[in-house]
């Protein structure tokens, strides 16, 4: 759905030994979209700015979470640091440096990465 496809792998691929039942990941870690770049992201960025526009996400960037805020064993939200503001181009590394601090909270928490390079 969402104008993805996914080209089906085999899960001795990547299992270190060539064997289906060798040694290796429990589960399978990687996949491969049909499409490269952008257009694998662009759907979920469309629902996103949608999301935005009706009022169901906000973003916050220069948010570096800290700490997860834990409630009866269940993640409640984060906490964490407010980053001075930084107009770097892509790949170059920001400032790191801390402008204040902020607790969110929420029904759901869902944490994600910087990603490659970050």
């Amino acid at each position: 759905g969402h104008g993805i496809t996914f080209l089906p792998t085999v899960g001795w691929a990547e299992r270190g030994d060539l064997r289906a039942g060798g040694h290796g990941n429990s589960v399978p870690r990687f996949h491969i979209a049909w499409g490269t770049g952008t257009g694998v992201v662009e759907p979920f960025v469309r629902y996103a700015k949608q999301a935005v526009r009706d009022g169901l996400l906000t973003f916050h960037h220069r948010h570096r979470v800290d700490h997860l805020v834990v409630e009866g064993g269940t993640a409640r939200g984060v906490r964490g640091t407010v980053l001075a503001p930084d107009d770097s181009p892509r790949g170059v590394a920001s400032n790191r440096e801390a402008a204040g601090e902020f607790e969110l909270t929420a029904q759901a928490v869902i944490v994600t990465s910087g990603g490659i390079g970050a």
